[in-house]
């Protein structure tokens, strides 16, 4: 029987559309509808034509026509099925995968592209069940390995997706997505240099594969090669510009790399097309509190909670803001609600921190002890419950808890030997080895102490950082000075020096104040001495800044101390270090402070000059110690969540009689203690 002019039309339009002519196959599948509207075959054949170039619409049309002719054809379902995958229809494109499935079980492209569309769906687990029929129905076909290891890397089983996308590589040596996936997978368990070979090859083989660019760049942060990795985001920024995953992932790269501005205008890119992400609201307002900008880091993990209120790390790090804020009631309600939603986490010891900050003994002393006794070996919380009981004058329990920091080493400094730690006992016959750590002020503190340990007999050597090492030398006790990097010498017994008040036994009464315990070279004096002659005003130095990424807290800007130029009877002498951030040399003689800085080589140096001064006007950093040591009057300008050291008497220190302290209130800032300090300096013909 001689075909039809429709059928003869369809099969000579078949031939073409194979051949690549889909222009011409495209006017005969016409030709075909048009002498019989009703050809299942030529409305399947045209429909996919129409996928092919792009109008998804139309041949969405077209092929339900021809399931609405034969309904019972498996393969129409699920080309359908592909054609409403790819108009993000992925409800409809599941229902016809699956009627697909019921009229031909057997079919390993249905089940496969099943899991395909259920991945869209974050439905793992039922994408790794239709995968795992589609790799038993057909062993060799790479979609099916590639989606089931899809479903298995979204599971957290890392190597059965590896063994998958593998086997897609074998079966599709350039399978880009494959690559991409199996790049991926090495990544979570740190295999990143091959993970970073593979995703590389994905996107040179496809170069607009955002996905492998994201992960190429996630890989690389991962290393440590974060320009490298900015690069890649930037890349794959510049093919899909509405990535909000990928612009996360730059803002947190930028955040990483201390561009806190830059990240900040990433995520805010982002949320504005995605304002309900969580994510992105999370890492703004993480990068806003590491910035520093704390009303804002607030606002954004609010609006973090409002969608998602069982949100503990934002209710914990809301916390965290509030409470370096100064708003420490609103802290505490911020770290219960964290708390409300896993009752026994660590960061228990947050809520511990803020009762401590307001004062309430009965309230840090509960939370510590209710956490410790679930997390006994929690030395984060034991050191921070040793400093609250420390600021609070509970020293015997205080200096023993305090012990756990050279377990945490917080600061990086703990030193390990392999001699036994000295209890306080009798050192006659023996040769002990004090050691310095954490920063250069606490060394200079505690070094008081050398005496008292000279008197229990035996050798005294002092290990230090060279900085130190001329100052500390000549304090009394001390026989010997090493310094980091020289060869060890034999020893019997060793210990920190901020262990020593310990071994003593130290209470607030009985902390050896004795001053001066320090001494400066008469030779380097007399010079400051002859130099600062014709200065006949009141000499004043002055600090403004630590020098510690920590010390953020405890450091102000210089335009701040503006108003202690505008006293008539002091010159200002700048005894700041640091660089250009915090010694702005414009700025510095602009306001006429003397800055002769750089020539402080050592703390020896900075000693003499301090001894020629008539008073130093400081924040809490390591330049209190010296005129503290020295017996020098010394202003301590302190923030409202004040180190424990400083205790909690508003104006005294039992560490230095020669000291004074003024303290940050909450309403006023450090602007409020620049006026205290004005009004102190101004109140007294002579500076004490």
């Amino acid at each position: 029987m001689n075909p039809t002019p429709a059928r003869q039309a369809y099969e000579q339009a078949m031939r073409l559309h194979r051949g690549g002519r889909l222009a011409e196959a495209e006017a005969l599948y016409r030709q075909a509808l048009a002498l019989g509207p009703d050809d299942a075959d030529a409305l399947f054949m045209f429909g996919l034509l129409n996928y092919q170039t792009g109008r998804l619409a139309d041949a969405t049309t077209l092929i339900r026509r021809a399931i609405a002719v034969i309904p019972t054809k498996a393969v129409y379902h699920a080309h359908l099925g592909t054609v409403l995958l790819a108009t993000g229809n992925v409800v409809e494109a599941i229902r016809s995968f699956h009627e697909a499935i019921r009229l031909n079980p057997a079919s390993a492209e249905a089940h496969s592209n099943l899991a395909g569309a259920l991945v869209r769906t974050a439905d793992w687990n039922a994408a790794l069940g239709a995968s795992t029929i589609a790799v038993q129905l057909r062993p060799d076909f790479a979609e099916a390995h590639y989606n089931r290891g899809i479903a298995l890397l979204r599971l957290n089983r890392a190597d059965g997706s590896i063994e998958h996308f593998r086997r897609a590589t074998e079966l599709r040596p350039n399978y880009a997505d494959a690559l991409n996936g199996l790049g991926a997978a090495l990544q979570t368990i740190g295999r990143f240099d091959e993970a970073i070979t593979l995703l590389q090859h994905a996107v040179a083989l496809q170069p607009s594969l955002v996905e492998a660019m994201n992960n190429l760049g996630n890989a690389l942060k991962n290393i440590g090669r974060r320009e490298e990795a900015i690069a890649a985001f930037r890349q794959s920024l510049a093919i899909q510009p509405n990535a909000w995953d990928v612009r996360n992932n730059l803002g947190v790269a930028l955040q990483e790399a201390g561009s806190f501005d830059e990240a900040i205008d990433q995520y805010s890119q982002a949320l504005r097309t995605n304002p309900n992400q969580i994510e992105l609201l999370y890492n703004l307002a993480n990068t806003l509190k590491a910035k520093g900008a704390l009303q804002e880091a607030a606002d954004a993990y609010r609006r973090a909670i409002a969608l998602k209120p069982d949100y503990f790390e934002a209710h914990n790090n809301l916390g965290i803001v509030l409470r370096e804020a100064g708003r420490l009631d609103e802290a505490v309600a911020a770290f219960r609600a964290a708390l409300a939603i896993r009752p026994n986490a660590p960061e228990a010891l947050n809520l511990g921190n803020a009762l401590a900050a307001r004062g309430d003994i009965p309230g840090f002393t509960a939370v510590f002890e209710h956490l410790l006794a679930d997390h006994p070996s929690l030395d984060e919380a034991r050191l921070d419950f040793s400093l609250a009981l420390l600021q609070y004058g509970y020293f015997e329990r205080g200096w023993k808890e305090y012990e756990a920091r050279l377990r945490v080493d917080r600061f990086g400094s703990a030193r390990k030997f392999n001699k036994p730690q000295w209890d306080g006992s009798d050192l006659h016959g023996r040769h002990i080895l004090l050691h310095t750590e954490q920063g250069l002020g606490d060394a200079i503190q505690f070094i008081r102490y050398a005496p008292m340990v000279k008197a229990r007999g035996g050798m005294v050597s002092l290990l230090c950082r060279p900085e130190l090492e001329r100052l500390l030398s000549e304090v009394v006790g001390i026989d010997n000075v090493l310094t980091d990097g020289q060869p060890a010498i034999p020893f019997d017994v060793h210990c920190p020096l901020m262990s020593l008040p310990k071994a003593f036994g130290t209470t607030v009464e009985t902390i050896p104040a004795k001053v001066p315990y320090l001494t400066t070279d008469p030779a380097q004096v007399e010079a400051w001495k002859r130099r600062l002659n014709p200065f006949t005003k009141k000499r004043v130095g002055l600090v403004w800044a630590g020098g510690q990424p920590h010390s953020r807290r405890r450091s102000m800007p210089l335009a701040l101390c503006r108003p202690l130029t505008t006293i008539p009877d002091i010159q200002l002498f700048s005894l700041q270090k640091g660089g250009d951030d915090v010694r702005d040399k414009a700025m510095i003689a602009g306001m006429g402070i003397i800055d002769w800085t750089d020539e402080l080589r050592d703390f020896t140096d900075t000693a003499a000059f301090v001894e020629c001064l008539d008073l130093v006007i400081t924040v809490d950093t390591a330049m209190v110690h010296i005129p503290g040591g020295l017996a020098k009057p010394v202003w301590i300008m302190l923030p409202l969540d004040a180190d424990w050291r400083w205790l909690t008497h508003p104006t005294h220190t039992p560490w230095y009689p020669t000291a004074k302290l003024f303290r940050q209130k909450p309403a006023t800032g450090w602007e409020g203690v620049i006026s205290d300090v004005v009004s102190a300096l101004n109140s007294s013909r002579r500076i004490p």
